[in-house]
């Protein structure tokens, strides 16, 4: 991130200038972390102005991929309105990447889903030819979303459970549930088409047999919390499916493709309010903070209530598309996501 001040002449007293452009250069760590992996470089513009004698008015410009930010503060202390408009640049800059990444999610789920509505009739053909490599290609590609899915959940499983880790292969667990996905091709509904959460509910199915996490929690439930502190720091592998079917490093990827793997905390805490409770929170932490936290609290959660937050915060799905996968009442979902939701707010203030 680079910025420019512009028009600081206009302090007229040549320590209190130089203090101003010093206390920028301190700040602008802040907004740096909040900015950590936006795919786009940023200049932040800055502003000074004397509105009269002794008045000043100082604004901020940031110039994102779908709109701008922009903040001002006025007042007679100079220190003070530095200050107070990077506390509310922070704010605005986390509110509105947060909707950028928001509507980024569901625009590729979206996508997603469309691409398979056109695909599904050449899946159709190729499951009556009986050409498994053609439809594994086509489910590989058009389903990729459930890759990161599957990738999430086998690592909470191996902090979580007594499987060690390296025992399941990636590729390995999305090419079985691709097999069954292929078996299951004649028996998908024709309003599974409008969205692709039957693939959710095959994914759970599968994986619930094949970890068999649940047995393994009601056993060691009181353990849990020490198991993700004890192994959490040392399983942060973190990968995705690019386009032609190669499990990467995220590390690899733009920055984009990393909101795959973000916990939108503002889905928990963001109210219809200016102060919100995540206000407080954005101010003291920064955007990865908030994330890991929420990640590994997460993890401690049982397992029915953690895949429905999973599903909730990262793929962006709603009330109805979690009810439809997990095979429960809206009202379970909502009960679930509110619970999560004050637990999570309680824990994370207490952080500060």
């Amino acid at each position: 991130m680079r910025y420019k001040i512009h028009n600081a002449i206009c302090i007229k007293d040549k320590d209190d200038r130089n203090r101003a452009k010093a206390l920028i250069k301190e700040q602008i760590p802040r907004i740096e972390r909040v900015v950590q992996s936006y795919p786009k470089n940023l200049i932040v513009d800055f502003h000074f102005n004397k509105d009269d004698r002794l008045s000043y008015s100082f604004s901020a410009l940031i110039n994102l991929k779908e709109g701008l930010v922009f903040v001002k503060e006025k007042g007679e202390n100079i220190e003070g309105i530095i200050f107070s408009l990077f506390d509310k640049l922070k704010l605005q800059l986390s509110r509105k990447i947060h909707k950028e990444r928001k509507q980024y999610l569901r625009r590729r789920r979206q996508n997603r889903t469309s691409e398979f509505i056109d695909h599904f009739p050449e899946l159709q053909e190729s499951k009556k030819e009986e050409s498994f490599d053609l439809s594994n290609q086509l489910l590989s590609i058009i389903l990729r979303e459930i890759s990161e899915y599957v990738n999430r959940r086998l690592k909470t499983a191996e902090i979580t459970t007594a499987i060690r880790r390296g025992k399941f292969n990636l590729q390995e667990i999305l090419d079985e549930i691709y097999l069954i996905a292929y078996n299951k091709i004649p028996d998908i509904p024709e309003k599974a088409l409008n969205n692709t959460s039957w693939i959710y509910h095959i994914t759970d199915e599968y994986l619930a047999e094949l970890f068999e996490e649940v047995k393994f929690e009601n056993k060691n439930i009181k353990r849990l919390g020490d198991l993700v502190e004890t192994d959490y720091k040392s399983n942060q592998d973190r990968y995705t499916i690019n386009t032609d079917k190669k499990i990467i490093p995220l590390e690899d990827t733009d920055g984009y493709e990393e909101l795959s793997q973000v916990y939108m905390a503002n889905d928990l805490f963001l109210g219809d309010t200016e102060n919100s409770i995540l206000d407080e929170i954005t101010l003291k932490l920064n955007q990865q903070q908030i994330n890991d936290f929420i990640k590994k609290e997460i993890d401690k959660i049982p397992l029915n209530k953690r895949t429905i937050i999973d599903l909730f915060l990262i793929e962006q799905m709603d009330i109805d598309e979690i009810s439809s996968i997990k095979k429960i009442l809206n009202s379970e979902v909502e009960a679930v996501i509110n619970e999560v939701s004050k637990d999570l707010e309680k824990k994370l203030l207490s952080h500060l």
